[in-house]
């Protein structure tokens, strides 16, 4: 029914007196952002001890993060050869007693060359995807849930390839990746859904799906076109079993999208997508937009103008982004506030997780870099 599957998935105001003092406070303290007057969040970063490089001088790479309702961080990645080529993949937990150790039992780390993706359902369930290291009728990637750390692999019966996912509720599951096919798994089912024929044939092997935010009542999906003419990255909906581009940004054909999409001048560097606790759709990016029904509006933009990389929704609900030179975000679900992250230098950010007491991030100094782990404690005092 799938054979070709795309050619198999095509081979992933404040007043003045108020701003001199808070202006003579930063100058004159070691932390640039009293959170106490603030009420920005605070994280104390400490490096996290992890045992995770190669006999041969492998170096880690942390491609996702998640935590469960319960309070357990994960870790999914993979070990590099000097080449950037995978040698081992692996998904870290974080210990009770604060280390990082193998989350996969030997057998099932044995499968795979990368893990590339981890998100969690409402129950605590853990799903994972990424490559394989032998090849099977089903190609290059694989799908495991855990309870428990507890593995079981529910790759579906027919081709596919999926490096990425998304939890829309339990046993509600969206894999994706560098494919026009995105998988949902709903309930024990799989089913195979098929981004724009007019993109499809425009773009070919060099549309990326990045990102999925999904819940029960909307799914959104952000793909990225990379070749050699165009570049850019399209925002759609899923809605009655089709694929709906509805925006755009970027050099994009637009013979390839629908009439009434909206071709944006401004190219918000959109690096991933994520559902409000009110149901409404964030973009993050070059900032943190909100999309209004006709455009993305900034809502919130770092101090230091750097990129937001990355993005997570905590189990409560709140919102942390992070990225270039440590640029972030957080919001509580009413406000957007800067986080000070505590700590001696300022990495990129590439990954992150955290609830309401603890965060997470996966570092590195530079893109190629080896990534490290840091964690810390979340503080904030709300102002009176």
């Amino acid at each position: 029914m799938f054979t070709r599957q795309r050619n198999a998935m095509r081979k992933g105001f404040v007043l003045p007196s108020l701003l001199l003092f808070t202006l003579i406070l930063a100058a004159c303290s070691q932390d640039p952002v009293p959170t106490a007057v603030s009420g920005n969040p605070r994280i104390d970063l400490v490096r996290d001890s992890v045992a995770m490089l190669g006999t041969a001088g492998e170096v880690p790479i942390i491609f996702q993060m998640a935590v469960t309702p319960g309070g357990d961080f994960y870790a999914a990645g993979a070990e590099l050869r000097s080449d950037n080529s995978f040698e081992q993949g692996n998904l870290w937990k974080l210990s009770a007693g604060g280390s990082w150790v193998s989350a996969l039992d030997p057998a099932t780390q044995a499968l795979v060359t990368s893990v590339r993706g981890v998100a969690v359902s409402p129950s605590g369930a853990v799903w994972i995807t990424g490559h394989r290291k032998q090849p099977d009728a089903l190609g290059y990637s694989i799908i495991m849930r855990g309870f428990e750390d507890n593995w079981m692999e529910v790759s579906p019966e027919s081709s596919f390839e999926a490096t990425h996912v998304s939890v829309a509720g339990e046993d509600d599951v969206w894999f994706y990746g560098q494919s026009d096919v995105v998988l949902h798994y709903d309930n024990g089912s799989w089913e195979y859904t098929l981004l724009p024929d007019s993109l499809s044939v425009r773009y070919g092997n060099a549309l990326w799906v990045q990102s999925v935010a999904a819940d029960a009542a909307s799914t959104y999906a952000l793909v990225t076109v990379g070749n050699t003419t165009d570049q850019g990255r399209i925002v759609m909906q899923y809605h009655n079993g089709v694929w709906q581009p509805f925006y755009a940004e970027g050099n994009v054909d637009t013979t390839a999208l629908p009439n009434g999409a909206i071709l944006s001048p401004v190219d918000r560097d959109l690096r991933t997508l994520l559902l409000h606790r009110d149901g409404s759709l964030r973009g993050i990016g070059a900032a943190v937009y909100r999309w209004n029904g006709e455009r993305f509006e900034q809502e919130f933009r770092p101090r230091n103008g750097e990129s937001l990389l990355t993005a997570s929704r905590a189990p409560s609900g709140q919102i942390m982004a992070g990225g270039v030179a440590m640029a972030s975000a957080w919001s509580d679900g009413l406000t957007w506030f800067h986080v000070h992250m505590a700590h001696e230098s300022t990495p990129i950010i590439h990954a992150l997780a955290f609830n309401d007491s603890v965060g997470v991030l996966a570092v590195s100094d530079t893109m190629d870099a080896s990534y490290e782990i840091l964690r810390g404690p979340i503080s904030r005092v709300t102002p009176p």
